[in-house]
């Protein structure tokens, strides 16, 4: 018989899968240069003094990569820890 925290769990566990391919898909897609700003000031258009690379949305997939994996751990726990009722 399923419980209702069997179905939180399961759905809790589809959430992390969910999560887990949006993270994928965003770490996938690739980087645009962008052909303006720091570069056009021309003391600082060497590679000397080139900015550091950040990307906001690698980061974003990463976040969402942990939470995906934290998710799918933490309803796997509870859905095989959780004790019967017998």
């Amino acid at each position: 018989m399923r419980t209702p925290a069997h179905k939180i769990a399961a759905g809790l566990f589809a959430l992390g899968a969910v999560l887990a391919v949006v993270s994928a898909i965003l770490f996938a897609i690739p980087r645009h240069e962008s052909s303006f700003g720091w570069y056009a000031y021309a003391p600082l258009s060497s590679t000397t003094f080139a900015p550091p690379e950040a990307d906001t949305r690698q980061g974003f997939a990463l976040g969402t990569a942990t939470a995906a994996l934290l998710l799918i751990a933490g309803s796997a726990g509870w859905w095989l820890g959780r004790r019967s009722r017998s």
